[in-house]
C-alpha cells in the first residue's frame, strides 16, 4: 500500500507540473496571438488536469485510510 501511495504522490506531482506548464503556455498564447480558440482549449486542458488531480487526491485519502486501518489491525493483533 505504501508503494501505491508513493505512485499516487508522484502522479499528483506530474499533474501539478503539467498544469503549471499549461498555464505558462496559456499566458504565452495570450501574448503571442489573441486567438479565443487557443485560450478556450487551454482552459479545457487545465480544467481536465484539475479534475484528474482531485481524483488522485481522493485516491490518496483512500490509500492513507487503508494504511491506517491495516496498522490499527496490526496493533490489535499484536496485543491479543
Amino acid at each position: 500500500m505504501r508503494t501505491a501511495i508513493s505512485i499516487i504522490e508522484g502522479t499528483m506531482s506530474v499533474i501539478s507540473t503539467v498544469m503549471d506548464l499549461c498555464s505558462l503556455a496559456q499566458d504565452y498564447a495570450h501574448q503571442a496571438c489573441q486567438s479565443p480558440l487557443s485560450s478556450a482549449l487551454s482552459g479545457l486542458v487545465i480544467a481536465e488536469l484539475k479534475q484528474l488531480l482531485r481524483i488522485f487526491q481522493n485516491h490518496m485519502r483512500t490509500a492513507l485510510k487503508i494504511v491506517q486501518s491495516s496498522e490499527d489491525n496490526k496493533v490489535m493483533v499484536q496485543f491479543h
